[in-house]
């Protein structure tokens, strides 16, 4: 009798075995299965064939034992690239795993500061519908929302949340600078020193915040315009939106603070760098594939690289030219001697106010 019920017991528990493992089993042939094994081994023909399909929704599928999916995969292994690359396609960065960990609290608990920044810029604005927006943003990547987009590393193409880049903290500091020169109240902070620099470092933080709430506004006032963009336009839009972008902003302002702070260099410069740069492998996939299909010639292409080029070697001649102004000092008699009478420079930058001008152009129209 014991050994039929202990026979049953081992026959239930294999059973009970099998169809514990016959979704593993199931994922290991699946295309779910294949996609998140491509990711994991850098195939990047095979995740892009995937990914081709039409109607395919794979770029977020999760494995069933760890619940990962490909962001959580490539963020693990710190590859920016992966991360780009992956978020472009439509990954969703908040997609949990079964732990509850997001590929963003990966990137923060590692350190990956590269990483969180790219993946927050993968969030998008609530209330925005992805087709709509991808449309409108097709038909204007070669007009002011194009140039913004490229400031603002990609963000304004997806309505992140890093949509205002960190436009409104250059906005804030140059307008600080130039009072810098008109009013006695911000003359006296500039020669008070450290503490005084400390509170027009404050005072710029604040032009900041008020600079991306009437820029998040204006913003939201824009996408309502615009038809079939926002799902549920009304008041609650308006203020979620506000409330996301000034967040958005404050996080870049304090994480190029903490760059510069590290000794890595400026951090406002470096997270406008990045972002630019972060475009250029795109705008190349893109001029590539126009010569390969034939819509641009061969010698087009090579006329726009040597262009491109020749604009930067005359950016960097005109940023470090100097005039120098010749200086003659007299002559001195000491006794039976004669002093002096030698010559020197002073250099004058060409190019005195920088990209400054530029940018808070660009601000200001933006």
């Amino acid at each position: 009798m014991t050994r039929v019920v202990m026979r049953k017991i081992a026959t239930l528990a294999a059973l009970l075995g099998v169809f514990a493992a016959a979704p593993v089993a199931a994922q290991m042939f699946s295309d779910g299965y294949e996609f998140l094994k491509a990711v994991d081994d850098r195939d990047g023909d095979a995740v892009t064939a995937m990914l081709d399909e039409p109607g395919t929704t794979i770029i977020n599928t999760r494995d069933l034992t760890s619940g990962e999916t490909g962001l959580h995969i490539v963020t693990k292994r710190r590859d920016e690239l992966w991360i780009r690359f992956l978020t472009q396609r439509g990954a969703n960065p908040n997609v949990r795993d079964k732990k509850g960990v997001t590929p963003i609290q990966i990137a923060v608990t590692m350190g990956f500061i590269e990483g969180v920044e790219r993946l927050i810029k993968a969030v998008p604005l609530p209330g925005i519908d992805p087709e709509q927006l991808k449309i409108m943003m097709e038909g204007n990547q070669k007009g002011l929302l194009g140039m913004f987009n490229v400031f603002a590393g990609g963000a304004v193409s997806r309505m992140a949340i890093f949509a205002l880049g960190i436009m409104p903290y250059i906005s804030s500091a140059i307008i600080v600078q130039l009072l810098t020169g008109v009013s006695d109240y911000f003359k006296n902070l500039k020669a008070q020193g450290e503490t005084g620099r400390a509170k027009i470092t404050q005072i710029t933080r604040y032009g900041t915040v008020l600079l991306a709430t009437v820029q998040g506004y204006g913003l939201s006032v824009g996408l309502e315009s615009s038809a079939d963009l926002v799902i549920n336009p009304g008041a609650f839009f308006k203020i979620t939106t506000v409330t996301t972008i000034v967040a958005g902003t404050i996080f870049l302002m304090w994480l190029g603070e903490q760059i510069t702070q590290r000794g890595i260099g400026n951090g406002i410069s470096l997270i406008i760098f990045a972002g630019i740069v972060a475009e250029i492998p795109r705008a190349l996939v893109t001029t590539f594939e126009l010569g390969r299909t034939g819509a641009v010639s061969t010698f087009m292409i090579l006329a726009i690289f040597v262009l491109l080029i020749v604009t930067i070697l005359f950016v960097v001649f005109m940023e470090r030219a100097l005039r120098k102004i010749l200086i003659n000092y007299p002559k001195r008699q000491m006794g039976n001697k004669m002093y002096g009478g030698e010559s020197s420079h002073l250099p004058l930058k060409i190019n005195q106010a920088g990209v400054i001008p530029a940018i808070f152009a660009s601000a200001l129209l933006l």
